[in-house]
């Protein structure tokens, strides 16, 4: 009886892995566009975006929320957890600005 409790349990488990990865997903894409409104936000309010070499998503949502371009911290989706919570280590996110501040770059790495 332990020996199948064992075996289902374990199935159980990796019968979720699919499910995280499409919250994950799901999370990231979310996060993505809040971050993408802000940035937009942004640019109508100071007419550049903002002017940064590198900022992680959990320093880029931490300026956009200090900004008024954001209400609040989106979710970082490596910890489900909001940005700036965490260490920056688990920030799945990559911004950074062109030399003029007219274009940006977001990317999850």
């Amino acid at each position: 009886m332990a020996v199948v409790a064992g075996m289902l349990t374990g199935l159980w488990f990796v019968a979720r892995e699919p499910a995280r990865a499409l919250r994950r997903e799901h999370v990231t894409e979310q996060t993505r566009a809040a971050l993408v409104d802000g940035l937009a936000r942004y640019l109508a309010q100071h007419g550049t975006y903002p002017a940064e070499p590198f900022l992680s998503g959990g320093e880029l949502a931490a300026l956009l929320v200090d900004a008024g371009c954001l209400d609040a911290l989106p979710l970082n989706p490596t910890t489900n957890q909001p940005f700036g919570t965490v260490d920056l280590e688990d920030d799945p996110f990559f911004y950074a600005s062109s030399e003029t501040a007219d274009s940006y770059t977001l990317e999850v790495l």
